[in-house]
């Protein structure tokens, strides 16, 4: 009996050390992928839908979702495919949406392209390609654009849209339809 029992704690004693001498190589693996520089990684990447919220003072300020987001370290600029953006402004909500949105840190903009829509309370514009800038609230871009609105339609190039001030300004092929309401 006694040599049994020898057996399985020798048996007991074998398989500690192997697991302690495993559980040594996993830690010191663990501690070289800690060390490991990720700095150096082109990009970070969200496969499928995705959703985010940003609330001030308990307000929803921004909305957005997408299908894909993609973030690049190097200049700090993101792109989302099948963006949906809606912000709260002093007018009331406004809702964009397109095939892809670029963000462009360094100008401080957000590019939208391919079908772009904007929806807000009193308006509808649609364009092919839109910059936006947050700080200003301002919409802005080269390509053709079509606004509507209750009774009025105005297309044109070289546009400014300022959501804050409920003003627009188109600069050149302005064309446009107003219906005369009331009479």
């Amino acid at each position: 009996m006694a040599f049994g029992k020898r057996r399985i704690y020798e048996w007991i004693l074998v398989v500690g050390i192997g697991g302690v001498i495993v559980l040594l190589y996993f830690l010191g693996r663990s501690r070289e992928m800690i060390e490991e520089d990720i700095s150096s990684s082109a990009e970070l990447e969200l496969r499928g839908k995705f959703s985010v919220a940003r609330y001030e003072q308990g307000e929803l300020k921004l909305w957005s979702q997408g299908k894909e987001f993609r973030y690049f370290r190097e200049n700090g600029n993101y792109e989302i495919l099948e963006p949906a953006f809606e912000f709260e402004t002093e007018q009331g909500k406004i809702l964009v949406r397109g095939e892809k949105a670029v963000n462009q840190s360094n100008e401080n903009r957000i590019q939208i392209s391919g079908a772009v829509e904007v929806k807000g309370k009193d308006f509808m514009a649609f364009s092919e390609l839109l910059n936006y800038e947050p700080g200003s609230g301002m919409i802005s871009g080269d390509k053709r654009i079509k606004l509507q609105g209750a009774g009025w339609e105005v297309e044109g190039t070289n546009y400014k849209l300022m959501l804050e001030e409920k003003k627009f300004e188109l600069s050149n092929g302005v064309k446009g339809r107003f219906e005369k309401q009331g009479i």
